[in-house]
């Protein structure tokens, strides 16, 4: 005989609701269209603020050489 546990359903169980699941799923999907558009935004500002430090950091300087 195998036992088999026997217990009160969770609260997480008892409360689950299909419509409301189907509900959040398509608010987090809204959610990470927005998030990664945020983040593409934060993306380009770093690599041009990367860029602008580079560029003052690096000091060009022609050189002409007379024979």
């Amino acid at each position: 005989m195998i036992p088999i546990e026997i217990s009160k359903p969770s609260f997480q169980v008892t409360k689950f609701s299909p419509v409301d699941f189907k509900e959040g799923i398509r608010a987090n999907l809204d959610m990470v269209d927005k998030v990664r558009e945020c983040s593409r935004i934060i993306g380009e500002a770093l690599t041009r603020q990367m860029e602008l430090r580079r560029k003052n950091k690096v000091i060009s300087v022609n050189v002409v050489i007379d024979d």
